[in-house]
C-alpha cells in the first residue's frame, strides 16, 4: 500500500515539475512539494526510522523513477545526484519556499 502511495506521489510531483518553465523552477517546485507534504511531516514526526530505511534503498525501482524524472527535468545528468541528495535532505529538514527557490537556482543554475 505504501509503495503504491509513494509511486502516485512521485508521479504527481514530477507532473507538477514538468509544467514549470525552467529546470530551476521545476526543482524549486519539487522542493516545495516535499517540504510541505503532510504525509512526510507525519512520518518524520512519528516514524523516522521507517522513513530512513525507505530512503536508503538506492536500488529500488522508485529511486530509479525519481532519478529518471530528474534527468528529464534538469537536462544535466551531472546535477541529478546533487539534486536528489538535496531533496532527500528536505524530507528530514524542510525548507521555506524562499529557501527552495534560492537553493534550486544554485543547484540547477
Amino acid at each position: 500500500m505504501l509503495r503504491a502511495l509513494l509511486d502516485f506521489e512521485i508521479e504527481r510531483i514530477l507532473e507538477l515539475a514538468q509544467a514549470e518553465e525552467s529546470p530551476t523552477q521545476a526543482l524549486a517546485r519539487i522542493s516545495m512539494e516535499i517540504s510541505t507534504d503532510p504525509a512526510l511531516t507525519t512520518m518524520r514526526t512519528y516514524d523516522p526510522a521507517f522513513l530512513t530505511q525507505l530512503l536508503s534503498a538506492g536500488a529500488d525501482p522508485l529511486w530509479q523513477k525519481c532519478q529518471q524524472g530528474l534527468v528529464q527535468l534538469l537536462r544535466s545528468p551531472q546535477t541529478v545526484e546533487l539534486a536528489l541528495r538535496w531533496l532527500i535532505g528536505q524530507i528530514f529538514a524542510p525548507l521555506t519556499p524562499e529557501q527552495s527557490v534560492h537553493q534550486a537556482s544554485v543547484i540547477a543554475g
